[in-house]
């Protein structure tokens, strides 16, 4: 892969904090994952081209992609203005339709400090009995 675009793609996922725009899931950086191919290769395989049948899951769940907000299909343009960190399996999902169109209308515009926020809310319970 171009290089020139491997740094393009670091840089918006970067900016989106690694967490998928249209869920609020965090993603993982996808050489992490690989590393764990590399020393685990039986127990976490990795297919270069992400088929689902030959590598493990996490590749599919977590690893970040860019995604067109609205789609070169439909006209979008393919320029960081239209872009977006997802998942490969949201990506898959979304395919060439708006998110309006599958109503994730109110996903994809949180900030990162709206998905932070809610993170550190949902999952970080109070603990009231010391």
């Amino acid at each position: 892969m171009n290089q020139l675009i491997i740094k393009q793609k670091m840089k918006q996922f970067k900016a989106d904090g690694f967490i998928d725009r249209y869920s609020g899931d965090k993603l993982i950086n996808p050489g992490i994952l690989k590393v764990l191919s590399f020393y685990f290769p039986e127990e976490f395989p990795y297919h270069p081209h992400g088929k689902m049948t030959e590598g493990h899951i996490a590749y599919w769940e977590l690893i970040p992609t860019i995604d067109h907000i609205y789609p070169i299909a439909k006209g979008g343009h393919d320029d960081k203005s239209n872009w977006v960190t997802t998942s490969m399996k949201n990506n898959s999902i979304k395919s060439n339709y708006t998110i309006d169109e599958i109503h994730w209308n109110n996903l994809g515009k949180k900030t990162v400090g709206e998905i932070i926020t809610g993170y550190l809310v949902a999952e970080r319970p109070i603990n009231i009995n010391p």
